[in-house]
């Protein structure tokens, strides 16, 4: 990978395959904060990427899931989704991040521009429109745990990932009470 360096258009193409590679986690247990301007979001999501199958609810509440090849929204089948990665949920994009528009897959999409360490364990990708390079959005890569622990994007929410438990598959567990929220402060 090329780091500390703005990358040339070629070689932000080749960043999502690199980037990908090092997502090695598989089965895992996450809570993960959703960050709007005015409303903070929590979530408890279990994915099972061998299997192709996860499950998430909200502290509101709502209940998602996609197993066996069709994806549940509160329990009732949605007819349209057909791929583990046919996402709605947005705290999803950190265990997916191949279907954020940041790897340059057509002309519109956002383009890797720089690769940074940071800390001991991460990698900080940094991408921009291509049309308006002051509109940013930012990955962070723990290589130590494999997984996206935050995500910032211009104009959309924030996410963290707030706690992972490694290894453990879906248990469809609906948490009876979410943590209190407080700083996240990163580990990177």
């Amino acid at each position: 990978m090329i780091f500390d360096r703005v990358l040339t258009r070629a070689e932000s193409t080749d960043v999502l395959n690199e980037v990908m590679s090092r997502l090695t986690a598989r089965r895992f247990h996450a809570r993960v904060i959703v960050q709007e301007s005015t409303v903070i979001t929590q979530w408890h999501l279990e994915i099972d990427k061998d299997d192709g199958n996860w499950f998430a609810c909200s502290d509101a509440g709502d209940v998602h899931e996609f197993r066996d090849g069709r994806m549940f929204d509160n329990g009732s089948l949605i007819a349209h989704a057909t791929s583990i990665v046919d996402a709605p949920l947005l705290p999803l994009a950190l265990v997916f991040p191949e279907t954020l528009m940041i790897w340059g897959q057509h002309p519109g999409a956002f383009q890797p521009r720089l690769v940074e360490k940071l800390g001991n364990r991460s990698l900080l990708i940094t991408s921009h429109h291509p049309l308006d390079h002051s509109m940013q959005m930012t990955v962070v890569v723990d290589e130590v745990g494999g997984f996206v622990s935050r995500i910032m994007n211009f104009n959309a929410p924030y996410l963290i990932v707030a706690g992972l438990e490694l290894g453990r598959g879906i248990e469809r567990r609906i948490p009876s009470a979410f943590a209190q929220l407080d700083v996240v402060i990163p580990d990177y």
